[in-house]
């Protein structure tokens, strides 16, 4: 039995997102192209268009892939989400702001950039189709899940008091001491040498393996109070105690070298998990809500790299801040793509693999670093900076299957991608416990970021970030193995 409560067309296995979102998306998909007429430059890339008619189009057409707002963040909901910013928000961005360079050498052609924008919304439809079809063939699981009532080791004295200390070595390990922590957030211009030093060295590799353990500790705390108690309790407790753990898995997943992404995604997951079992909330408060954490991630990622102290205002913040810029290449604009495919010719000597293997062990300690200067990464990195060690531009995913195994690749890539995402929502929905539907969300939130990003860095993000999720199934595992009748032990749940 499900310990939650889904919105009844929620609860029914396959009729998800197959409500009245689907017209709005048509007349909101439309009018959009309406309005795009109007645009200024709109002419220059006519490409624009196919994202504006395909993002309706497949919603008409494969009703799985519909966005349901009775359920506003789900891992299908996300990856409309970030398919909407590649083909409708960024093209429009573009043509009205003018393409932003970034740290490109110099924007590709016009004719690269509607290149560009037609194999992102093809690989939209690949996706919606391959979604569509594992919907309607995968039946439901009937609620079993990773943790299902009786062996779950999260509920377990002492579960959580194990992954704080871990993290606290790690943190050790990282930082030297609270000093070291404290300059981390005080003064990020001189806490960087400090990082970087200890990068190679084995108390570096411990920190970094260990601190996703500090964070995830205050997660499986939400957890358990949201299945005991967040749905019963008054309405300011449910806000008090999310707001005060949320701030704390902030703390707890903020100290991986100033990354953003390390610590949004786990408030999406824990957003997620809040707004389909302990409180739903107007859309107009969520929208909110968003716009006031993308305003605080753009200053976050200007103090972070313009030498900023604790005490730089405001003012100084928002000088260094171009925001159309930060806006393009943070959503994947087109032309970051038209560049890659400009500078491979189109492909014109395909990589048959090479690069995808090695994109995907890039990350791996020792083992990885042989694979490196075949990578997707580096190639792209070397296409703009030229052989200088820079490596800090990101190959998008439908770049890197284009340059391995051209359209046919960008198709098989985003069909497979879509399978996936299919069986991540519906793991998502069937989840026995709060953690593990934050389990489901966190880990859709990394797969699918590869509609925007790089194969390379969601590899990082399994190889370093994953460990209390894969020690959390194995305890799972190794719990209903010493449950089981015969084992020795007497099943106590």
């Amino acid at each position: 039995m499900h310990a939650h409560s889904w919105p009844d067309r929620a609860a029914q296995p396959g009729r998800l997102g197959t409500g009245p979102s689907a017209s709005r998306a048509l007349i909101l998909g439309y009018a959009t192209i309406l309005a795009a007429l109007a645009v200024p430059g709109i002419l220059d890339f006519p490409a624009v268009f196919v994202g504006l008619l395909a993002y309706p189009a497949m919603h008409l057409l494969c009703p799985a892939c519909r966005v349901d707002l009775s359920v506003p963040l789900s891992p299908r909901n996300w990856a409309q989400l970030l398919f909407f910013i590649q083909l409708v928000v960024m093209p429009l961005s573009m043509a009205l702001l003018g393409p932003a360079t970034g740290t490109l050498p110099r924007l590709p052609s016009p004719f690269a950039i509607n290149a560009s924008i037609t194999l992102i919304g093809l690989s939209y439809v690949a996706f919606c189709l391959g979604y569509q079809y594992a919907a309607t063939r995968t039946p439901p699981r009937g609620g079993r899940g990773l943790g299902q009532a009786g062996s779950d080791p999260a509920k377990m004295r002492g579960y959580v008091t194990a992954h704080l200390a871990l993290g606290a070595v790690g943190l050790g390990c990282s930082f030297g001491g609270l000093g070291g922590l404290i300059q981390y957030y005080t003064a990020p211009a001189e806490a960087k040498f400090a990082v970087e030093e200890l990068a190679g060295t084995l108390a570096g590799a411990a920190g970094t393996f260990l601190k996703p353990f500090f964070g995830f500790a205050f997660v499986i705390s939400w957890c358990n109070w949201a299945d005991r108690r967040g749905r019963s309790c008054a309405t300011a407790s449910k806000v008090a105690v999310t707001a005060i753990l949320a701030t704390l898995v902030i703390l707890g997943y903020s100290t991986f070298n100033y990354n953003r992404g390390a610590f949004v995604a786990p408030l999406i997951a824990l957003a997620a998990v809040y707004l389909t079992r302990v409180q739903r909330l107007p859309l107009g408060v969520l929208v909110l809500i968003a716009a006031a954490t993308l305003t605080l991630l753009i200053a976050w990622g200007t103090y972070r790299s313009a030498n900023a102290s604790v005490g730089s205002d405001a003012g100084s913040l928002a000088a260094a801040t171009d925001l159309n810029e930060q806006f393009q290449v943070y959503g994947g604009a087109p032309q970051y793509l038209g560049f890659l495919l400009e500078e491979s010719r189109y492909a014109g000597s395909l990589s048959w693999g090479t690069t995808l293997l090695s994109s995907a062990l890039y990350p791996l300690p020792v083992i990885g670093e042989s694979f490196r200067p075949t990578s997707g990464v580096v190639l792209y990195n070397e296409m703009i900076y030229g052989k200088t060690g820079n490596l800090d531009q990101v190959i998008s995913f439908q770049g890197e299957l284009f340059l391995n195994f051209h359209v046919v690749g960008v198709i098989a890539g985003f069909v497979l991608l879509g399978l996936l995402a299919s069986r991540l929502q519906k793991a998502f929905e069937e989840a026995s416990t709060s953690l593990e539907a934050f389990i489901w969300m966190y880990s859709s939130v990394w797969t699918l970021f590869l509609i925007l990003g790089s194969l390379a860095v969601v590899s990082q993000i399994l190889i370093y970030f994953f460990w209390p999720i894969y020690l959390y199934a194995l305890s799972k595992v190794a719990l209903k193995f010493l449950r089981r009748p015969g084992s020795g032990r007497r099943d106590h749940a």
